[in-house]
């Protein structure tokens, strides 16, 4: 039933994409096909499922199929080399950036982004695997990284708008120097807000979990 289901939402995400890009990108030219395709595909939550599909299908093998799970994980160097393939697939099909023209073909539009999910959820079952490449080795940055990827997730569309409209206009930017402004943007956005509402969470958390244990261990 929960493989149907998958199956089922991932077809739905491709359908919706094809008939969105057969009725309003496909007859549009030049830099506004591009604006429609952004707008009415990459944008909008219910055309781009898939990345959160390939998340929650990764949870349920790992929480729920032991044997597939450990089938996979001792293939992660597999699992890897697989990734690193889908992501370069993925590299061409964008042209190396979502603001491109090759974005509004059909291809690229319908397909990129299951190709996209399912070379990161490669990935992250790779990254598990303790026969791994990835595991023998810690690379500090990458784990700062990891740890404000969700607060620069949830900052990172505000600070671009920001830079590309307020700042841009300001200073008179260009493009390439909008692109590290952003960057940078983005990422002391995201440490403060890891800083002030993350952390003292998670530290808060953590208190509360120790007080239950120690109340368990008392009763």
């Amino acid at each position: 039933m929960a493989v149907f289901l998958f199956v089922l939402v991932a077809v739905s995400g491709i359908i919706i994409r094809y008939v969105i890009w057969d009725m309003r990108v496909a007859p549009a030219y030049e830099r506004m096909r591009l604006m429609i395709a952004l707008r009415e595909i990459y944008y909008p939550t219910y055309t781009r499922l898939d990345g959160l599909l390939v998340g929650v299908a990764i949870a349920s093998i790992f929480n729920y199929r032991p044997m597939l799970r450990d089938r996979l994980v001792k293939a992660g160097n597999l699992m890897l080399a697989l990734s690193i393939m889908l992501l370069g697939v993925a590299y061409i099909l964008f042209d190396g950036s979502l603001v491109s023209q090759r974005f509004t073909s059909l291809t690229t539009a319908v397909l990129g982004f299951n190709i996209i999910s399912i070379a990161y959820g490669l990935l992250v079952i790779a990254a598990m695997s303790p026969r791994c490449i990835l595991s023998q080795y810690r690379i500090k940055p990458v784990a700062i990284l990891a740890t404000l990827a969700y607060p620069i997730y949830l900052t990172h569309k505000m600070i671009n708008h920001l830079v590309n409209t307020q700042l841009q206009a300001l200073l008179d930017l260009d493009v390439h120097q909008l692109f590290p402004i952003s960057l940078a943007g983005v990422t002391i956005c995201g440490y403060a807000l890891h800083l002030s509402v993350e952390k003292p969470f998670l530290i808060l958390r953590d208190k509360l979990n120790r007080a239950k244990c120690n109340m368990s261990g008392n009763i």
